[in-house]
């Protein structure tokens, strides 16, 4: 949901440019992209381990990833949260030309998904049952828990499920659930294309706008 459906990216990033700043840290995106593990895509605890590891060590990385929140918690109230341009038609030509059914699978925690989910219209997209979070399963990405409640849930089996993720450890998750990964960053940036492609990733769009569903599925089908 989070960056592949919704665009916050940029908030998540400035909240962990601010909280390495806490600690003494100076982070610009683009060393983090590279030098921090998780930077896109996560889990936060991740990336606050990677700022621990860049710090002088005096704060905690349970401190970094504390301020990490407060400073997202933030940012999340001013901004705007809207769907990534050209999302709903994509999702209507899937669900009507295509006849797929669809599922959000999301690490999201639940206080702050109903908060996103509300915010930018997705509740009107997506029953509640359509839509798993961090609460619904047990393992965080890389591991393939959050695609194989996905799956069960639009009644096909994981290896029928095209997922759409914009990070590495959602591509890894997906690959692992059996299912068929589809990179859609955030960044048209060259690391970021190679560690989608080296995670596993079939095909990547930077837009939903420029994806054709019905040749996607048909080469797909071909291959």
């Amino acid at each position: 949901m989070e960056g592949t459906v919704i665009d916050l990216e940029a908030a998540h990033h400035e909240g962990h440019i601010r909280a390495a700043k806490d600690v003494g840290v100076t982070l610009k995106l683009e060393g983090a992209l590279s030098s921090v593990p998780g930077f896109i895509g996560g889990p936060d605890s991740a990336v606050a381990e990677g700022i621990y590891e860049l710090s002088n060590k005096v704060h905690s990385a349970d401190f970094i990833l504390s301020r990490t929140r407060h400073h997202y918690s933030e940012l999340r109230e001013t901004m705007r949260i809207e769907v990534r341009p050209g999302f709903e038609d994509a999702l209507r030509e899937l669900r009507g030309g295509e006849c797929f059914p669809t599922a959000i699978g999301s690490l999201t925690p639940r206080r702050f998904a109903e908060l996103l989910i509300r915010k930018s219209g997705l509740g009107k997209l997506f029953k509640p049952a359509q839509i798993v979070l961090k609460e619904d399963v047990r393992r965080e990405k890389p591991a393939p828990d959050v695609f194989l409640e996905t799956a069960p849930r639009m009644g096909i089996h994981p290896t029928e499920q095209l997922v759409f993720e914009d990070s590495p450890n959602g591509i890894r998750a997906a690959v692992a659930a059996g299912s068929i990964p589809i990179g859609m960053p955030t960044y048209n940036r060259p690391e970021v294309v190679t560690q989608l492609v080296n995670a596993g990733a079939r095909r990547i769009f930077f837009y939903w706008d420029e994806m054709n569903v019905g040749a996607l599925v048909a080469n797909l089908d071909r291959e």
